[in-house]
């Protein structure tokens, strides 16, 4: 249904490359198989971040024993390592995190997530910032609830039905992630983030300039006070002492 979408397609649909590789000294034999896709399905289990669960969905795996690939080159069975990575990229990243096990049941794995996610597109570094995440409250995939948090004009929002909260993105950071969806970050967004950046790296460090002169002063008018403080001690004890001379000679 959605292929028949051209629109969908634009806006979702992405190019997974397979390649098998023959492990046999001397044969270069390799099989690679495109798939279009509209979203990547990341399982969890020893990962705590979304770059982490990437990093194990495209990680290389030895097919071997009863797993064996037959090489069209060597004519073999053999062991072989597959490879997966994303050759094309849509507008449009949906990641879902596999929260259900297989009888239904809710996995509560906390998966931190970030609004940058900067993916490798044929050894090109795309970049992605998130646009809305949909959580999923309750125990199986029989009953539940669902709500979404929407980023609109770099603010963020919480949905639930008709009611409409205006959240932090930490908030959002809180909960419990079923689907991330990433758009692509164009050049002219890009240069934008990047420019405020810097107008907030400049900022801070005007302000830490500024602090760092105001604690000089204070340090400085700290000195002075003690050296006030020293001259007027000095004072008393030298009119002190010219009192108590002037009486023994009186």
């Amino acid at each position: 249904l959605l292929s028949s979408v051209p629109n969908i397609q634009i806006i979702f649909a992405s190019t997974l490359e397979s390649k098998l590789t023959c492990s046999n000294v001397g044969c270069i034999g390799c099989s690679v198989t495109y798939d279009s896709i509209h979203g990547l399905e990341l399982a969890l289990g020893g990962v705590h971040s979304v770059q982490e669960a990437l990093h194990k969905y495209f990680a290389h795996e030895v097919l071997s024993d009863n797993n064996r690939w037959r090489c069209h080159d060597c004519g073999q069975s053999v062991r072989a390592t597959k490879s997966m990575r994303l050759s094309t990229v849509a507008e449009t990243l949906v990641l879902t995190l596999m929260r259900f096990d297989s009888t239904g049941n809710k996995l509560h794995d906390n998966i931190s997530f970030n609004e940058a996610l900067d993916i490798s597109i044929s050894n090109v570094l795309v970049k992605f910032r998130l646009l809305a995440v949909v959580v999923h409250l309750g125990e199986t995939t029989r009953s539940g609830h669902y709500i979404a948090y929407v980023k609109r004009q770099s603010l963020w929002y919480q949905i639930s039905d008709l009611d409409i909260t205006l959240i932090t993105f930490k908030n959002v950071q809180k909960c419990e992630a079923y689907i991330l969806v990433y758009t692509k970050e164009t050049t002219a967004e890009l240069d934008i983030r990047l420019n405020i950046q810097r107008a907030e790296a400049a900022e801070e460090k005007r302000i830490r300039e500024a602090t760092a002169k105001i604690q000089e002063v204070a340090e400085m008018g700290k000195k002075i006070k003690e050296a006030e403080t020293a001259e007027e001690k000095r004072i008393r004890e030298a009119t002190a002492k010219i009192q108590e001379v002037a009486a023994d000679r009186g």
